[in-house]
């Protein structure tokens, strides 16, 4: 079964509530509506039109895109960071990446009960 894209989008809504992330979900018609940097790494690896979910993750200058490529949660990051920047302590690399962990197993967890549910 190949998802649609409006159950991409309840996945990825629902996911990031879950996840205590906001829940707003884009969807691009080209190539040039990526807006950020990981939307833009997303488009180059995966179906332009997926929609997905952008995240700061808590930090000052990382972005993250949530999105599911066939039955398959995943994430693609860029960060920008200097000398001196509050993000890079462990305490706040810790976070994100539990951050983005929790989300792309909520995210799997919800491809993998609509796939069981519509054998």
């Amino acid at each position: 079964m190949k998802l649609t894209s409006e159950q991409k989008i309840k996945i990825l809504h629902d996911s990031a509530r879950k996840c205590d992330l906001d829940s707003h979900i884009v969807t691009c018609e080209k190539k040039a509506d990526l807006q950020t940097n990981a939307e833009r790494m997303m488009g180059n690896m995966s179906y332009v039109k997926n929609p997905h979910k952008n995240s700061y993750l808590f930090f000052d200058s990382v972005d993250a895109c949530f999105y599911i490529e066939r039955e398959t949660a995943c994430v693609t990051f860029t960060a920008r960071w200097s000398v001196g920047s509050k993000d890079l302590s462990i305490d706040r690399m810790e976070k994100g990446v539990i951050s983005i962990n929790k989300m792309l197993e909520t995210m799997q967890c919800m491809i993998n009960e609509l796939l069981e549910v519509n054998q």
